[in-house]
């Protein structure tokens, strides 16, 4: 298989089942290798084994934040990231 050919791998990491599993279905639909993860410490040993392309990172997550775990990858790499969150509360992300 080409290299342009081959699929390329998202790393999903959200706190939220539903959306989590939307984000999944969708992206297989649109012929992504998906990952998954609702923690953000499972998430940065993902990357080391799973070597994502891309990784979409909610920001409001208890536990390790998005701002950690993008601050420890930012660390390491230079691995794409698109931040988001989904949480229609009033926290504030620590940017």
């Amino acid at each position: 298989m080409d290299e342009k050919d081959k699929k390329k791998t998202v790393l999903v990491v959200d706190d939220q089942p539903r959306v989590l599993k939307f984000i999944e279905i969708d992206l297989k639909l649109r012929g992504f290798n998906v990952v998954t993860t609702s923690s953000g410490e499972e998430a940065l040993e993902l990357v080391n084994v799973k070597n994502p392309d891309i990784v979409l990172l909610d920001m409001i997550m208890p536990g390790m934040d998005g701002c950690e775990v993008l601050k420890k990858l930012r660390a390491s790499g230079n691995l794409p990231v698109i931040a988001f969150s989904a949480s229609p509360g009033d926290q504030e992300p620590r940017f």
